[in-house]
């Protein structure tokens, strides 16, 4: 066989449309975890400069976290009703405005001002980052078939992970070279690029999308065109929080985190202003998994 007649049998490699539309929510799910752990790195600039305390701080890291808890539920399920495609257009321009607006506060307001601002910033970044990760599993029973369903899952989780542990040094470089303002405005733009992408691309259903191929629809079956079903009942509700397994669950998550959000947002700031280490070598060393 000729070279060119055998590179003509061997059809070209073609990458499924899922998990393109995967790389996206991977994507968005990297830059979350980058966008909430900033303001720990960021704080060692911020409290000299617009004389904010530890314990104010604390409370800015904690307006996040309230946000981004009560959100999750009530979050997903409008995310799922609105379809993917439009959820993370809107809370990621949502979540660039919160990222922008807090190094640009300081510009036009100071003392309680200032902090009322940061504060409702912080708990807004949290509010729209919590439907993420429930549209994002709707998104993976629409797209993939059952017994993809825990890699998907699995290699998104790693994505946090991975934004979780390159914020600090990320952070830390570009504070050190142009300060906590413009390392937080550098961390807003490419969020707008990806959202640019997802609204071109993406699509919330398989059967949606122009360049699926009748091979891929076939193999996604009756999902290929069908959405999350959205409805809640409280007897539905109810028996999903008696679960004892979903109880376990949740408790083994609830220390987790615990232990996650403590290490992630104070232990750069441990390590620098007790342990004097520099800001660069404090941003490798709390990116380290515990």
């Amino acid at each position: 066989m000729t070279a060119p007649a055998y590179a003509a049998s061997v059809p070209p490699l073609r990458i499924r449309v899922r998990w393109k539309i995967f790389s996206f929510l991977f994507g968005f799910g990297l830059i979350a975890y980058v966008q909430q752990r900033s303001l720990s790195v960021a704080s060692y600039e911020m409290m000299p400069q617009l004389g904010l305390s530890q314990m104010q701080i604390g409370w800015l890291l904690w307006a996040f976290l309230l946000g981004y808890t009560a959100l999750q539920f009530p979050g997903g399920v409008l995310g799922q009703r609105l379809g993917a495609r439009m959820t993370f257009v809107v809370i990621g321009l949502l979540a660039v405005l919160a990222t922008m607006t807090t190094p640009l506060a300081p510009a036009v307001l100071a003392g309680t001002g200032l902090f009322a601002v940061l504060l409702g910033l912080q708990l807004l970044l949290g509010v729209v980052q919590a439907p993420i990760f429930p549209v994002s599993a709707g998104v993976f029973e629409t797209w993939f078939p059952p017994d993809k369903w825990p890699l998907v899952q699995g290699v998104q989780s790693m994505g946090l992970q991975l934004g979780a542990a390159l914020t600090p040094p990320l952070i830390a470089w570009l504070m050190s070279s142009f300060g906590w303002q413009r390392a937080l405005v550098w961390t807003a733009l490419p969020p707008v690029a990806l959202i640019g992408l997802w609204a071109w691309y993406g699509r919330d259903t398989p059967a949606q999308h122009p360049a699926v191929s009748s091979a891929e629809l076939a193999e996604l079956g009756a999902h290929a065109n069908a959405r999350v079903d959205s409805r809640i009942s409280w007897r539905r509700l109810w028996s999903v929080l008696k679960n004892r397994d979903v109880l376990l669950l949740t408790v083994s998550y609830l220390c987790m985190n615990y232990v996650f959000y403590l290490l992630a947002n104070w232990c750069f700031l441990y390590l620098v202003q007790e342990r004097h280490i520099t800001v660069l070598a404090g941003g490798w060393l709390a990116s380290i998994p515990p």
